[in-house]
């Protein structure tokens, strides 16, 4: 059985999580089914803002209807493709050595195999494509293959820090194991992109909107008087 004060600590989590849900409605910020198209998304969306990658991501599908033809082209034709909010010349080769790959060891792009995968072996894979880092990998595995992971980024490490969650003092490395453990399961998704959502809107880096904020309750940054100006 579960001690006491970790069963409060959950009941709390999903409490959150239930406010936010009503909210927000676990928007998917883009993010692809197809885990294929899900790396092509996530390089594109590097250091970019939204409208830009959104329109780089729509463009480059509709030039490339068939993703077998990206690795056969040239890097300086994808870059002219994506050259909107600029880094194309390191993120058209990345998108074809990540297209190559694929095909060279799956005999197509696709990779709907890691669907099978232990989540170990999904992961360690996704991080040897070309453009996509741990954080990355394990969107891809949340949003497009369907594992119950919880990617850990600059909005739920910051988020989660503010509710008393993880240590401020946690790494980006360490957020993400301590977060895997902290959050159940049954809601990662949910409360992931909830946060992201939330982290966007309200509880930003700098100038959050505390008064505007439907989960201050249960804001350890707020009880310690750090809220807005």
């Amino acid at each position: 059985m579960y001690p006491e004060c970790k069963i409060a600590e959950m009941d709390r989590i999903y409490r959150i999580n239930n406010i936010l849900e009503k909210e927000y409605h676990s928007p998917r910020h883009g993010n692809k089914s197809n885990p294929v198209d899900e790396v092509i998304y996530i390089i594109l969306s590097q250091r970019t803002n939204e409208k830009c990658y959104q329109r780089n991501f729509r463009e480059l599908k509709r030039r490339f209807k068939n993703m077998e033809d990206i690795p056969q082209s040239s890097a300086p034709r994808v870059a002219r493709v994506i050259y909107r909010g600029g880094m194309s010349d390191i993120k058209a080769p990345r998108i074809i050595s990540a297209m190559k790959k694929i095909k060279k060891d799956f005999g197509t792009i696709s990779l709907d195999e890691l669907r099978e995968w232990s989540e170990e072996d999904a992961l360690n894979y996704l991080r040897k494509l070309p453009g996509i880092g741990e954080k990355s990998a394990y969107c891809i595995m949340m949003y497009s293959l369907g594992f119950r992971v919880f990617p850990a980024d600059v909005h739920t490490i910051r988020i989660c820090n503010r509710l008393g969650l993880i240590n401020e003092k946690s790494n980006h490395k360490k957020a993400q194991k301590l977060l895997a453990r902290v959050i159940p399961e049954d809601i990662r998704y949910s409360f992931h992109v909830n946060l992201v959502a939330h982290g966007r809107k309200i509880c930003r880096e700098n100038n959050p909107l505390c008064s505007r904020c439907s989960i201050k309750r249960y804001c350890k940054y707020v009880k310690n008087g750090k809220k807005e100006a």
